[in-house]
């Protein structure tokens, strides 16, 4: 099983490498072929683009953080149990909101409300960054119990996610401009995303060798 686990896990970063490589490469290719950065093949590839083999491969990533904090809670019978319970259902919403852009429909809320411009012109990042704040408030004392090298991982992994989620967002939404998008804009918005896959990926990487570890 932990072999299974493991070779899955080998092939998800594989995978992502590749994502992210075939975007580079078609990248460099529409800078001499605009036409081509229109073509559905493209799009299907833009790791800065919605609804593609991008954002279904990291609602899978989500599925499978979900499943495996599912696991770890079944492991558990102290207090521990409710803090991987709620991180099983907190994957879960991700998925869901990766899927359908809930995070989006903030946006203009937010905007009206308090004028967002500039880093914050994507306003959604306002009321997810106080959650976010909240959450490691309140998951920190846990992540910190667990053994060095697993929360290394969780915390390399949350760290460049929110990295790529928030902290690039904000610098692409200063590049933003609606219609025609700079080449910039392109350049952090697919940093932003690569970001995002890896950070998922180095979590998975901690919650199968936290796995590993309660197997034995």
């Amino acid at each position: 099983m932990q072999k299974i686990l493991h070779n899955i896990l080998r092939n998800l970063f594989i995978s992502g490498i590749l994502i992210v490589l075939v975007y580079v490469i078609f990248q460099i290719f529409a800078l001499s072929n605009p036409q081509f950065g229109q073509t559905f093949i493209f799009k299907f590839f833009d790791v800065g683009a919605e609804g593609n083999l991008p954002t279904f491969f990291s609602v899978v990533l989500f599925l499978l953080l979900s499943a495996g904090a599912f696991v770890l809670g079944k492991f558990n019978e102290n207090r521990n149990k409710i803090a991987w319970m709620f991180s099983s259902v907190l994957f879960l919403f991700l998925a869901l909101d990766e899927f359908t852009q809930i995070h989006e429909q903030f946006t203009e809320m937010f905007q009206q409300l308090l004028n967002a411009d500039g880093f914050l012109f994507f306003a959604w990042v306002i009321p997810y960054g106080i959650i976010l704040i909240l959450l490691a408030v309140l998951y920190i004392p846990f992540l910190i119990k667990l053994s060095r090298k697993i929360k290394t991982y969780i915390f390399l992994g949350a760290g460049i996610y929110v990295l790529g989620a928030i902290g690039f967002e904000m610098i692409g939404a200063s590049l933003y401009q609606p219609g025609s998008p700079t080449g910039m804009y392109i350049l952090v918005s697919g940093i932003e995303e690569t970001f995002e896959m890896l950070g998922l990926l180095l979590a998975l990487k901690g919650l199968v060798t936290v796995i590993d570890y309660r197997g034995k």
